[in-house]
């Protein structure tokens, strides 16, 4: 008996293979027969596949006629080094295995694409009610907006800010300086800059106005308010290094707040309190109704879909009356209320109002007319009804705003932009439109990937007030609130400014800004104001502890401080810039 694996001897009575350990056959079992693959004849004959263990020297081989794979001429399978081993079928996979499988994956595939499919705006738009669709686009369009607005308010820590001013030969000669200022003169103007860095540290406020030439600082002001008791310090570091305290003037005032440049209150609060009132008013949009339509603008048609937005009657009502009561009571809207009066009174040392007054008296008025509209009957009569153009985007591209009463109708608000093909017209209009008073901006232009560029009127009941040409408006960065683009504007309306424009260039991302305004007359430059703002932790400001104090209301003190300034040194470095030394020559 032999192995059935490599073909060795087993002698009888032996279970294994004393080569290999393959278990030997039962007995009476045909060695090489059925079980093996091989034929039932002799030795067995060797499978025919074509594969790496039955490929030798080839069928004449050194070997006298065997094949290395162990198989000799008529096909006989031998021992040696192959002997016994079988050629490798490649193993089929049933279609039992294949056909679950398959189904699987394509159900899958289809439940992927089925819901990819209902959040398309294509779905939303056509098979979810018109109220769930315009909710829908509002919610994107508000979200869009807030974040927009939320990058602007971000931007409150721009604390450093610079000024310089650009004359040129235009310049000099519409201010008639021809011949009694120098080019050395005017350039060293350019060399001219105001810079202002503002900041808080441990109950101090304050800022450093500088004025510099090129690299070097003329003259400086640092002005310091100790935050707890309103006492405010200023000092000015190239004439002494004592102090003058201007108490007085800062006993009633918030100046810590007016000194830390920051802009309006409440601009990063609306980000958070808008959302609540907003989303009371879309509760209440109710009747809603929806029409495939198209949206044309200037020369541009672009298929749209029109949401017709009404709240009349009761209705209206309720969500006056909601808002109002929101409003009562909103914590949020207070501390925004309170900021914003005691910004609003801090350059009024003297007044008698602050925040919280100014929070009392809106409250009171607030408290009124909800009391009125409480009692009020609205007829239904009486409605706002809104017109809301939806790209096949889900983007919001027009949108009105009539009110009506008694079958008087009166648009007071429209806003369409409508896009093809590169192009795009846009209108914007505010006012009494049903009457034909009311002020638009339209024009139109063309899109260059992220770029737009375009021509814009501002009319006045048609008649045509100025013009603005927008270059490279950087439309990606604009929906995210900064402001990137050269805006130049216009207008032959008054025959006196014919001829003269303004040049705005705008560069913004959320750490810096940078604005250029140039006046042009005829398009050539005139002067040009250069702004800057940036954010920095240079500056610290420090209550003076240890350094000399002068009362401003002590006339003695104040002698003390003339005689201690050094006035000698001021003039030189004013006198160290050409234009400054004109200044002081000719004044």
């Amino acid at each position: 008996m032999f192995c059935r694996n490599c073909g060795s001897e087993i002698q009888k009575g032996e279970k294994f293979c004393p080569r290999c350990g393959t278990p030997a056959a039962a007995p009476g079992a045909d060695t090489y027969g059925q079980e093996t693959g091989q034929s039932a004849g002799g030795w067995g004959r060797a499978q025919t596949e074509n594969t790496p263990e039955t490929q030798g020297a080839g069928p004449n081989s050194a070997r006298g006629g065997y094949q290395e794979s162990g198989v000799n001429a008529e096909g006989y399978q031998q021992a040696g080094p192959y002997a016994g081993q079988l050629p490798h079928r490649k193993k089929k996979i049933g279609k039992k295995v294949i056909i679950p499988v398959a189904a699987v994956v394509v159900v899958a595939a289809a439940g992927i694409g089925a819901f990819a499919f209902t959040q398309s705006n294509f779905f939303r738009s056509k098979v979810s009610s018109p109220e769930e669709y315009y909710r829908s686009v509002e919610e994107a369009y508000i979200e869009k907006e807030l974040d927009a607005l939320s990058n602007t308010a971000s931007r409150d820590d721009l604390n450093e800010i610079s000024v310089s001013i650009e004359l040129e030969d235009a310049g000099v000669a519409m201010l008639g300086l021809t011949g009694y200022i120098s080019e050395a003169e005017t350039d060293a103007l350019g060399d001219l800059e105001i810079r202002m860095t503002t900041g808080q540290e441990d109950g101090a406020a304050g800022a450093l106005v500088s004025l510099y030439s090129g690299d070097e600082s003329v003259i400086s002001a640092n002005t310091v308010v100790d935050e707890e008791n309103g006492d405010m310090y200023l000092q000015f570091p190239e004439l002494s290094e004592s102090y003058i305290q201007l108490s007085p003037y800062a006993e009633t005032g918030d100046f810590g707040a007016l000194l830390t440049l920051s802009s309006p209150p409440g601009l990063s609060d609306i980000t958070d309190i808008l959302p609540k009132y907003l989303d009371v008013m879309l509760d209440h949009a109710v009747d809603v109704e929806r029409e495939d339509t198209e949206l044309t603008v200037g020369d541009i048609t672009q298929d749209a879909t029109l949401l017709t937005v009404t709240t009349k009657g009761q209705e209206l009502k309720d969500m006056a009356v909601e808002l109002m009561e929101m409003m009562q009571t909103d914590e949020d809207l207070k501390d925004l209320l309170v900021e914003l009066g005691d910004y609003m009174a801090a350059p009024y040392p003297y007044a008698e109002d602050d925040g919280q007054q100014f929070y009392e008296e809106f409250m009171d008025e607030l408290t009124i007319t909800l009391e009125n509209a409480r009692e009020e009957d609205i007829p239904d009569s009486a409605a706002l009804e809104m017109e809301v153009w939806v790209d096949g985007d889900g983007n919001i591209i027009g949108r009105t705003f009539t009110v009506s009463d008694d079958g008087d109708r009166q648009e007071f608000y429209r806003s369409y932009m409508a896009e093809k093909d590169g192009a795009y017209a846009y209108e914007l209009s505010f006012g009494d439109i049903s009457n034909d008073d009311y002020i638009t901006l339209e024009g139109d232009g063309t899109k260059d990937g992220k770029l737009a560029d375009g021509e814009f009127r501002i009319m006045y009941m048609d008649e045509e007030m100025a013009q603005i040409q927008m270059t490279d408006y950087d439309v990606e960065l604009g929906e995210k609130g900064y402001l990137n683009g050269s805006f130049l504007i216009s207008s032959d309306a008054d025959p006196d400014i014919a001829g003269y424009g303004l040049q705005m260039d705008f560069r913004s991302d959320k750490d810096t800004e940078e604005a250029a305004l140039s006046l042009t007359s005829n398009d050539v430059p005139v002067a040009t104001l250069n702004l800057s703002f940036a954010s920095g932790d240079s500056y610290k400001p420090a209550i003076p502890e240890g350094e000399t104090v002068y009362d401003s209301e002590d006339e003695r003190d104040m002698e003390a401080y003339q005689d201690e300034i050094d006035l000698d040194s001021l003039e030189t470095q004013m006198r160290s810039n050409a234009f400054l030394s004109w200044i002081m020559d000719n004044m």
